[in-house]
């Protein structure tokens, strides 16, 4: 799942958009839904070159923004992306990524469903 079940990221959810405001925390969901498949993308290009930096900082943006929308398995893939990229450690990152694939597809799901988006 994303670190929360179902009902329990609903609640979550709707907690964000009671602090934040149900207008900006959706503009927040559209835009993660705009850069997720780039920052995968750059993620993936970053290893296949052998770029521990650029891995380093892809994950970050990836799992700050996952984060913001309370995705914290997502985000705490992302640290451990971040983590193997300090420690040169290539392929503990691939694998932490190969992990992130399917729940970033699963968070964007549930962010167009939960705001009716496409």
């Amino acid at each position: 799942m994303n670190g929360l079940p179902p009902a329990r990221w609903t609640k979550a959810i709707g907690e964000r958009e009671v602090l934040l405001g149900r207008d900006t925390v959706q503009r927040m969901a559209e835009m993660y839904l705009a850069e997720l498949d780039g920052v995968i993308e750059a993620i993936i290009a970053a290893l296949r070159e052998g770029d521990l930096a650029a891995t380093r900082r892809a994950a970050h943006h990836l799992g700050a923004n996952a984060g913001s929308l309370d995705f914290m398995d997502l985000a705490d893939l992302a640290q451990q992306i971040e983590v193997c990229s300090l420690r040169g450690e290539q392929d503990g990152a691939m694998q932490a990524l190969q992990t992130s694939v399917p729940i970033a597809q699963r968070s964007a799901s549930q962010l167009r469903n939960h705001y009716g988006l496409v």
